[in-house]
């Protein structure tokens, strides 16, 4: 037992001693780099260092050398930080570090002209802050911030001067105060606001100028937004519209603006619909539309819109006749087709009637040609199969016989080590011990090569004898081709314009096998071409299709153009009417669509 403990005592004794060099060494190793860190200018980092030596060894702290080199790296770090926390306009924190420095040297002047630094901008910022709260409106927590700039900087001239504009007395304060004050009594808001602005700009610390700001624009803005409620009552549109829109120099963002504007061009819309004024009534409608995004009315003014466009496209449709211009059966189907693609084209402002503007179509030419025939001489590759010998059968009768005589051998083997074995056994039993592993390695041989040959024999019993082998061969046969374009080229002659052309073309192809062997996967391809009148047919509408489009766009310009000439010409003798054409140009020629 004493032995034992001995031990123990020993073995703590060791580990303590260990602990203190190691601790030593850490401590010394960070005493040597707090050094170089002071060399270097970089007091934070030999703060750090002098404090983790302090944590490895306790016994620093008594060293007047040490004590004095770790106070030294505290105060110039504390100066760092704070000079770091001032650029990053942080003069809160600025002053704890200064002070810091500063109960560690009082008289250290980095430190005193460092915390002289941070008060000032503390207190400059606090006065910014009051402005900014008396631009809010609220001027208790403006008071607030003036107090607590004057705590940092007691004789700060901008946040005494802002700080005694809130208990001027009447008498006392601007003259452009005074006259706002008068004027947003009165309710003239241009002087009053005027007036408020210079006396913000000339006496910038002047609180109650800019508490007074915000409540004065927002009642300036709905005193404008109620003259133009009560002008829309009483059906004075361009007062409404003129007091609405004085809103947005108030408040541009205000709330009620765009539906109350809304209101205004829905209801002038509605005045001009009921006076016959569609193209004014569609220009207001969809203003109103704007305005009125989001609102419930939204819905009617779009309605509005879309009603007035199509009273001007029905106002202004063009009455024409296609005819066909000879007395052809293909003519006639084309002219038909234009009719009705014409009467499908809802953008286009035509209108189909027998008395209208005569269109005429003439089929200048069709052409259908015989079929063009190319012949390809190809192979069709299919696979055919048949039965060869297993040359597995061959590999697996080769091995057989090699394990076959390998057992011979091994058994031959086998006998004469019995043999050699048992005479060993009756006369040297030591040497017969020793010699029998010789023997039951060839026994072990045996067995593996007897469960060899009868998995061999097991396998080439399953084993097919004969095998399916794949060959490709080719079988001829001939595709031919069939090719024609056919094409069409008609015409349409409209007054006092240019002719208009359509040329359409389509092809018709289609392949045809022979010589086809179902049987080898070569299936047959009959030839399905179109007839003639089918190509015919398609011709026709394609060139249906085509000339309805140019007629229509035609038409309407020409129409579009007349609409802007008589614009330009009603302009100086009656505006109204022009501005009528002009939207109902603008509809037609797509300008204006929904």
């Amino acid at each position: 037992m004493k032995t034992l403990r001995s031990k123990i005592v020993l073995t703590a004794l060791l580990t303590l001693a260990l602990t203190i060099v190691l601790g030593g060494c850490a401590a010394q190793r960070h005493l040597k780099h707090a050094e170089a860190a002071l060399l270097a200018d970089d007091p934070v980092s030999a703060r750090h260092h002098f404090r983790r030596a302090l944590e490895h060894d306790s016994k620093l702290a008594d060293k007047p050398e040490f004590a004095e080199d770790f106070r030294v790296a505290k105060r110039d770090a504390a100066v760092v930080e704070g000079e770091r926390a001032l650029r990053d306009r942080q003069p809160w924190d600025a002053i704890e570090r200064f002070e810091v420095a500063l109960r560690l040297e009082p008289e250290w002047s980095s430190a005193v002209d460092g915390l002289v630094r941070a008060h000032q901008d503390a207190a400059d910022q606090r006065h910014a802050s009051a402005l900014a709260a008396a631009d809010a409106g609220d001027l208790p927590a403006a008071r607030a911030a003036l107090d607590d700039a004057l705590q940092h900087v007691p004789d700060h001239p901008r946040a005494n001067a802002a700080l005694v504009s809130l208990t001027l007395a009447e008498d006392r304060q601007p003259e452009p105060f005074r006259q706002a004050s008068r004027s947003l009594s009165q309710r003239d808001w241009d002087a009053g606001l005027a007036a408020l602005r210079r006396s913000i700009s000339s006496v910038p610390d002047f609180l109650p100028a800019r508490a007074v700001l915000p409540a004065a624009l927002d009642d300036a803005a709905q005193d404008h937004l109620d003259r133009g409620r009560s002008a829309l009552a009483a059906g004075q549109f361009d007062d409404a519209d003129a007091a609405l829109r004085r809103v947005s120099d108030y408040r541009p963002e205000h709330p009620e603006l765009d539906p109350a504007l809304g209101a205004v061009h829905l209801a002038r819309a509605d005045a001009d619909f009921a006076a016959d004024r569609t193209g004014a009534a569609w220009v207001e409608y969809r203003k109103a539309e704007h305005r009125l995004a989001g609102h419930p009315d939204r819905d009617a003014a779009r309605a509005g819109a879309q009603r007035a466009a199509d009273l001007i496209r029905d106002r202004h449709r063009l009455s024409i006749a296609v005819t066909a211009q000879d007395d052809d059966r293909r003519s006639e189907a084309l002219a038909d087709r234009v009719r009705r693609r014409l009467a499908r084209n809802k953008s286009a402002a035509l209108r189909l009637d027998q008395g209208g503007e005569q269109v005429l179509l003439t089929i200048d030419r069709l052409s259908l040609p015989a079929h063009a025939v190319r012949t390809e001489h190809r192979q069709h590759a299919y696979d055919v199969e048949f039965d060869v010998p297993n040359p597995e059968v061959a590999n697996l009768q080769h091995e057989l016989s090699n394990v076959g005589g390998c057992l011979h051998d091994l058994r031959r083997r086998e006998a004469r080590l019995c043999v050699r074995y048992e005479h060993l056994q009756h006369h040297d039993p030591v040497a017969a011990q020793a010699f029998y592993p010789k023997l039951h390695r060839v026994r072990c041989d045996i067995e593996d090569a007897e469960r060899k040959n009868r998995r061999l024999h097991r396998k080439l019993r399953h084993t097919s004898t004969l095998i399916t082998a794949v060959r490709t061969e080719h079988w001829p046969y001939t595709v031919e081709h069939h090719k024609r374009t056919a094409k069409l080229d008609a015409s349409v002659e409209l007054i006092d314009l240019p002719a208009v052309h359509a040329k359409v073309r389509i092809e018709d192809t289609d392949t045809v096998i022979h010589n086809a062997r179902p049987d080898l996967g070569l299936a047959e391809d009959p030839l399905r071409l179109r007839t003639d009148a089918d190509l015919r047919d398609e011709l026709i509408g394609c060139a249906a299709d085509t000339l309805a489009k140019r007629i229509a766009a035609e038409l309407v310009d020409r129409r579009v153009a007349s609409l802007r000439d008589e614009a330009r010409s009603l302009q100086t003798v009656d505006p109204i009417a022009a501005r009528e054409s002009r939207v109902a140009a603008d509809l037609l020629g797509g300008r204006g669509r929904n």
